[in-house]
């Protein structure tokens, strides 16, 4: 909700400029697969839709010149100066007072016109692998500085960064400022899929920090909500519809881009049948449903 990740496009070419595919299979030696929402390919629901997520998610496949085509229709087409972009340095966008917020590098011409540089402040944690990866990939990437995009990586401990993501004011007053528009975090998911309150539109919710993306869309909000709370625990192609229309309304927005997805493996004896462990359903569980062959 602040500097360029505010604006879908922004985070949609960010996307565009990273090869995930290539990403995934470097930083889980092949044990990891590339998804385009919130989900794991190892829930039901993904494995029951796989046919409509290929035709109705955009994949964003490694493509820096669909990046500046989708910044461009944008408005980031200006330089410093408010001239027409060369094609060599920083874009430049014209933004709104309220677009414009407290973005510290924004620039306010004489004429009055504010420009906005398309300059993504990135908070990573220290000694973290991905940000090492994402770093050389990404935002050192000589595809990022030609399509006049600038990533720039503050590394800090990993509490700080959750300061800041969660602006928190009690730590210190400067953590509420929208300083950073990029973090990179792992997550996990639970058995039940609750979505609910992750983009509240609630400024008291806010407040306490859920809708950590600062994402207030109400399609989202009211998907994310009625998936959970409009549902029965039978009406499995009622909340399968709206589950769809979430996660294609999420890949649209794309509030986060999905790095990868852990593909973990179970080795176990042959003589050990009936056997169905996978990441929400462990050996503890699995193993009372198993049987020994004869």
């Amino acid at each position: 909700d602040g500097g360029p990740t505010q604006f879908a496009a922004v985070r949609q070419a960010v996307a565009y400029l990273l090869d995930r595919e290539e990403f995934a299979t470097t930083f889980t030696g092949g044990y990891g697969t590339v998804v385009h929402g919130p989900y794991s390919t190892a829930q039901w629901m993904y494995q029951d839709s796989e046919e409509f997520f290929n035709d109705n998610l955009n994949n964003y496949s490694y493509d820096p010149a669909k990046a500046v085509e989708v910044l461009e229709a944008d408005g980031w087409t200006l330089d410093a100066e408010g001239n027409e972009y060369s094609g060599t340095g920083l874009r430049y966008k014209e933004v709104t007072a309220e677009e414009a917020g407290d973005y510290a590098l924004n620039v306010t011409l004489a004429d009055g016109r504010i420009l906005m540089p398309l300059h993504i402040m990135w908070a990573s944690s220290e000694n973290n692998p991905v940000s090492d990866l994402l770093a050389t990939m990404l935002s050192n990437g000589k595809q990022t500085t030609d399509a006049g995009m600038q990533i720039e990586q503050t590394t800090m401990t990993f509490s700080e960064l959750l300061n800041y993501m969660y602006r928190d004011t009690s730590v210190d007053a400067k953590y509420g400022l929208k300083t950073y528009g990029m973090y990179n975090l792992a997550s996990n998911f639970q058995p039940a899929y609750d979505q609910s309150y992750s983009f509240t539109l609630d400024p008291d919710l806010l407040a306490q920090g859920y809708n950590q993306n600062y994402l207030l869309d109400e399609e989202l909000d009211k998907l994310s909500m009625d998936m959970v709370y409009t549902v029965n625990s039978d009406e499995t192609e009622k909340y399968m519809d709206m589950w769809k229309q979430f996660i294609a309304r999420w890949n649209d927005l794309l509030p986060e881009i999905p790095l990868y997805s852990n593909i973990y493996i179970t080795l176990y004896p042959e003589w050990l049948e009936n056997y169905e462990q996978d990441s929400f359903w462990d050996f503890s569980q699995a193993i009372l449903y198993a049987t020994i062959a004869e």
